[in-house]
């Protein structure tokens, strides 16, 4: 007797909001990550839990942490939804991204912001979820 799966049903559309409200959870459940996308093995998370080999369990910048709410690895660049959550983020943290090869490096910008600045995981989940207020009201303006 052959067996067959069911077709996976589409994932839905994930707005903004959705992205950053995903992000604010990570940052809580894993931790933040100063001076890396995500932590080193030996670096617990939020729980004091190790993940040695789970590197979307260890904690995480906020690049790391838009990364995997999109659901990606906190390593892997591009993405559109990530690349435009990153954009976002950027244009509505203090200061001003760095300009690195004629463009706006807004990675490096939110890397600065939690690195070079007094920021903890609350703070991040806090702005986390302040975007995510901003993305759905300006959906609903743009709509």
């Amino acid at each position: 007797m052959t067996t067959t799966l069911p077709e996976a049903a589409p994932l839905p559309t994930r707005t903004l909001a959705d992205v950053f409200r995903r992000a604010a959870q990570v940052i809580t459940l894993n931790g933040l990550a100063k001076g890396a996308f995500v932590a080193p093995p030996a670096i617990p998370d939020a729980q004091r839990q190790l993940h040695c080999t789970d590197e979307w369990l260890r904690p995480v910048d906020m690049v790391g942490a838009i990364r995997i709410a999109c659901g990606q690895s906190p390593t892997t660049s591009g993405g559109l939804l990530a690349m435009r959550a990153v954009e976002f983020a950027s244009l509505r943290v203090p200061g001003q991204a760095p300009w690195t090869d004629d463009a706006p490096d807004h990675i490096e910008h939110l890397a600065d912001w939690t690195d070079l600045t007094a920021v903890d995981a609350v703070d991040v989940a806090v702005k986390f979820l302040d975007l995510a207020g901003i993305a759905a009201a300006e959906s609903r303006v743009s709509l």
